[in-house]
């Protein structure tokens, strides 16, 4: 998703305020576009464009693009394109309905209709190529000058061909730290998973389907039947207030040697008093631990798992879907390599949810495998076994406050 703001709400505000009030969307994947750089090849590449009676809003009409309006001004003059435009889009109304279905209607219901901004864009661009000469020698007229012969006077020989506007200039790309996430667990035989006990495998493969919301913007989840939910946080989470309410806290920034990693998960679980389960990377693949000092290796299997279409679902219910609005964020996507490391976040959740749905991670001696399905991407087999031994932490009060910066006052 990119945002183009009009020039002068940037004059208006700053652009220092205007990236304070949208961090926590640019984390969650939001580009703020510049507003002298960059909106026209946004414009190109979007899918929908959501405006308002501004231009930009008018040239995404004007190129064929879906368009639902969000707000329009007053100050639009009658028998206008911009007027025209209020009639011909569709409305985007603050409802409190679900968006994502919303934007889908928008998009199917252009492609029944793609002539339907031909008038407005008719009412909007008069000669198209031609408008620098048609300027130029009304600006000579009103002067009462000669154009200079020297000056070559373009679309002479006809309107001006298309250009390809260069590649904006590349942004820094920031990263949701903390997220919501919402786990399901499906066996082969399309029964949700719960009630296994000893032998993780007996009743099918396993699935587990994984969406992440960044945490900023998510809604209040609500928990249903074997639908589970949780707070999960990178230790580089600066919001204390996320971090101290986490069920699940992951170092991804870092890689911890085979020795170290089983001392690194008890020192996040201590530093970290109110999460259940800590995970960290190691080379070749994630050790997640519990409070009580058990610890599991996840690792990628061999074999690559199923594609989404594959997939199995519970009886009478669809294959769960990503999560509506989630923003795609590129280092949360399973890599394209079976063999390449798990993200912590991800290893954590899987373990996150055989522990709710009944299933016990570490209680076979030789492991089992998994299926992890992360929104639409191709599930990826994943192997958990009992990792190396571990030692229960112990919350300590001077450890966590000078993790997070703070005098042990505090």
């Amino acid at each position: 998703m990119a945002l183009v703001l009009h020039p002068n709400v940037w004059s208006a505000h700053g652009a220092w305020q205007i990236r304070v009030m949208q961090r926590s969307a640019v984390e969650a994947g939001l580009i703020v576009v510049d507003p002298t750089d960059g909106w026209q090849q946004a414009l190109v590449a979007s899918d929908l464009v959501i405006g308002d009676h501004g231009s930009v809003t008018l040239y995404g009409a004007a190129t064929g693009h879906p368009v639902l309006l969000g707000a329009f001004g007053s100050e639009s003059v009658p028998g206008t394109a911009g007027q025209a435009l209020r009639t011909a889009a569709g409305w985007l109304d603050d409802d409190g309905a679900p968006l994502r279905p919303r934007l889908e209607t928008a998009l199917s219901a252009h492609g029944d209709h793609p002539d339907r901004f031909t008038e407005v864009t008719a009412r909007a661009f008069v000669e198209p190529g031609m408008a620098l000469p048609r300027l130029r020698e009304l600006a000579y007229d009103l002067l009462r000058l000669p154009q200079p012969r020297h000056m070559p006077v373009r679309g002479a020989q006809g309107p001006r061909g298309p250009r390809a506007f260069p590649l904006p200039p590349s942004q820094h790309a920031a990263r949701a730290r903390s997220f919501l996430v919402h786990t399901t667990v499906v066996r082969d035989d399309g029964v949700r998973g719960a009630g296994v006990r000893d032998d993780a495998t007996a009743m099918g493969e396993l699935h587990v389907h994984v969406s992440r919301l960044p945490a900023g913007l998510a809604a209040e989840p609500v928990e249903e039947g074997t639908s589970f939910w949780h707070l999960a946080c990178d230790i580089d989470e600066p919001d204390t207030r996320l971090t101290e309410s986490a069920s699940v806290v992951s170092a991804g920034s870092g890689v911890f040697a085979p020795g170290a990693a089983a001392e690194g998960v008890a020192r996040l679980l201590a530093d970290f008093p109110g999460a259940r389960i800590a995970a960290v990377s190691r080379e070749a693949d994630c050790l997640v631990g519990l409070r009580d000092g058990r610890t599991v290796r996840v690792a990628a299997a061999d074999a690559p798992g199923p594609g989404p279409q594959d997939a199995p679902h519970a009886p009478g219910t669809p294959p769960v879907p990503p999560a509506p609005d989630a923003p795609h964020i590129p280092a949360a996507s399973p890599a394209p390599d079976s063999l390449a490391p798990v993200d912590p976040g991800l290893a954590a959740a899987v373990v996150y949810a055989c522990l709710r749905a009944g299933i016990p991670p570490h209680g076979t001696t030789h492991g089992f495998t998994l299926v992890l399905h992360l929104g639409p991407h191709r599930g990826r087999r994943l192997e958990l076994r009992p990792g190396d031994a571990g030692r229960q932490p112990r919350a300590s009060r001077s450890r966590t406050v000078a993790a997070r910066g703070l005098p042990p006052s505090s």
